[in-house]
């Protein structure tokens, strides 16, 4: 079978790889771009999982730490205008919430970074247990708290539609999209040569490596660099999806984004989402946890276990009852479902993993359970390094 000859080749059509698709320079070679991975899924009929099949992630700036807030804001500032060029919505502007106990050991860096944020033109409250009372009456923290509020330029995005845009205004600027996998990479008098799949050869220039939680844990580069550690450690978490109805909806409708972090029950902090309507046209809160229930996966057969047992830790999504029972008692009844989630975190989960491991090749991952919100400026920095080699 001959081989089809492309420019750059983006290998993994999530979040990162979407986005770095559409920053590649056009014009750059005489032959077009190409982003392949395959179609949504996370069945055992593909055995392809992801972190990004779902319809809500958090986005905020607020972050004690520089890089992270800086990738969060070069992104959150073209959120509308990827979903003007592109036709398609995903951000959500609900706010974002932080509450902590008022003796959190962060809370200085905390207030620093608030004052950050309103030096560099952010809106950013900080609220008393009483402040948290008044503008959020249905919400019942825990004595001893206070909370830093964000109430614009943040929310969440749908991941799902998200990258459709990205990968619109790719096509828009040549990039071909192949639904497929690399199940082999090799380099040969100067080119990448990949196998697809579906038996499928293509050969390029150069390649971005943007596969997720599969960047570490599959053997895709052992032919090229084949003692690369990358130091990504995966972690498996339990997600619960409190499904809740139209009525209770409209009670909690100006409900933010919010991060807890302060023990309750077995839970060292959580995570929560305002209701969002799924695909099956229910509406559901989703939460989850810090620290606690995280769970170390080794490899690709861990990993896909997770994936396949559906539905988290027990004992989590029994915790997240409780949690959500305590915060939202407005709401009647509601059914509980738990989820799985996979990270992949740097060593010191203090940047992303922006790395040329051989001349051409460029991996981009570890995004540490903050990459969704900050994913198009790290897509953009990927394919800048890309660019930059020659």
């Amino acid at each position: 079978m001959s081989e089809i000859a492309y420019g750059t080749a983006v290998i993994g059509a999530g979040m990162i790889g979407s986005a770095a698709a559409r920053y590649l320079p056009v014009g750059q070679s005489d032959r077009p771009n190409i982003l392949i991975g395959p179609i949504e899924s996370q069945s055992s009929e593909t055995g392809v999982y992801g972190a990004w099949f779902d319809e809500g992630r958090i986005t905020r700036v607020f972050d004690i730490s520089q890089t992270w807030r800086n990738l969060a804001k070069f992104s959150i500032e073209r959120y509308r205008e990827i979903e003007r060029e592109s036709g398609i919505s995903f951000f959500s502007e609900v706010g974002y919430l932080t509450v902590v106990r008022r003796d959190y050991n962060n809370m200085e860096k905390f207030q620093e970074t608030a004052e950050i944020l309103r030096e560099e033109g952010y809106r950013c409250e900080y609220l008393e247990e009483k402040d948290l009372s008044v503008k959020f009456p249905y919400l019942k923290f825990p004595p001893d708290v206070v909370g830093f509020y964000q109430p614009d330029k943040s929310g969440y995005l749908n991941p799902r539609s998200l990258i459709r845009a990205e990968q619109e205004l790719a096509s828009a600027r040549g990039v071909v999209r192949k639904q497929d996998v690399v199940v082999e990479l090799r380099r040969i008098e100067n080119r990448f040569h990949l196998l697809l799949g579906s038996g499928e050869r293509l050969v390029c220039n150069k390649v971005l490596l943007a596969t997720g939680a599969y960047i570490n844990i599959s053997d895709i580069l052992q032919d090229i660099v084949p003692d690369l550690d990358l130091e990504l450690k995966l972690v498996g978490q339990t997600v619960g999806y409190i499904q809740v109805s139209e009525e209770d909806v409209l009670k909690i409708k100006t409900m933010p984004n919010i991060i807890t972090s302060y023990e309750s029950g077995e839970l060292d902090g959580t995570y929560i989402l305002p209701p969002i309507q799924y695909p099956d046209g229910n509406y559901y809160i989703k939460i989850g946890h810090h620290d606690k229930f995280e769970r170390e996966l080794l490899s690709k057969e861990d990993v896909e276990n997770w994936y396949r047992s559906g539905k988290g830790d027990a004992e989590a999504v029994l915790e997240f009852t409780k949690f959500i029972r305590n915060l939202i008692p407005e709401i009647q009844g509601f059914n509980v479902s738990g989820g799985c989630c996979v990270t992949s975190c740097t060593k010191d989960k203090d940047a992303p993993l922006l790395r040329q491991v051989y001349p051409g090749l460029v991996v981009a991952g570890g995004g540490c359970g903050f990459a969704a919100k900050s994913c198009d400026e790290i897509g953009r920095i990927a394919s800048t390094l890309l660019n930059d080699i020659d």
